[in-house]
């Protein structure tokens, strides 16, 4: 990316991507380029900055192609028998879940709540887990207070029997909890391109 702009000042370039570092501009927080480094690196790119005063600033940076992340799910297969075990407090994300395993209701055991202390309650009462598949919303129904459908499956191990089911998919604690847990995930927005299968 390079533009024809005032360029910046050789004795300040070695510091434009650290934290908190402004320099010319009115309000400026610092965290613009720090925040892009970041984020670049964290998806494995590398960025680098050049720029000769009068002539204009020169940004190259380079990415990976995308892979496919391990936890991502486009297709979920569900044993016959399995207790499936929903969590979240929109309506219109259960319905779309019910709509999906419809068509295999009759062989499966579908349970469906709208908070993850209900979950948690259920688990307490039920500890028996090793039939079950877990799809559970990060905050659904919870206050600040309450426990999280990450936390969920931290504190029961979970991991391998659950799948994460958030809006917030692209936010890169709740996907490195996911990787550490060896759990799933599937973004909300992605959620109608899941296909159904299952298995005896």
């Amino acid at each position: 990316i390079k533009d024809n702009g005032p360029g910046i000042p050789a004795n300040i370039i070695t510091n434009v991507f650290e934290r908190e570092f402004t320099s010319g501009k009115v309000g400026g927080s610092g965290l613009g380029l720090f925040q892009a480094r970041k984020a670049i690196e964290w998806c494995g790119g590398k960025i680098s900055i050049s720029s000769i005063e009068n002539e204009g600033t020169t940004v190259d940076f380079t990415l990976e192609l995308e892979r496919t992340p391990s936890w991502n799910i486009d297709q979920l297969l569900v044993k016959e028998g399995m207790r499936v075990i929903v969590a979240d407090d929109d309506p219109s994300i259960l319905s779309i879940w019910r709509q999906k395993l419809s068509e295999i209701e009759s062989k499966i055991n579908y349970l469906e709540f709208s908070t993850i202390s209900s979950v948690e309650e259920y688990i307490v009462k039920n500890p028996q887990v090793d039939n079950c598949l877990f799809i559970l919303d990060q905050y659904a129904g919870e206050n600040s207070q309450s426990i999280t459908g990450l936390q969920l499956i931290e504190k029961y191990q979970l991991g391998e029997i659950s799948i994460l089911s958030t809006s917030e998919f692209d936010d890169q604690e709740i996907q490195s909890k996911i990787k550490q847990n060896k759990a799933r995930m599937i973004p909300k927005p992605l959620l109608s391109l899941v296909n159904i299968d299952l298995i005896s």
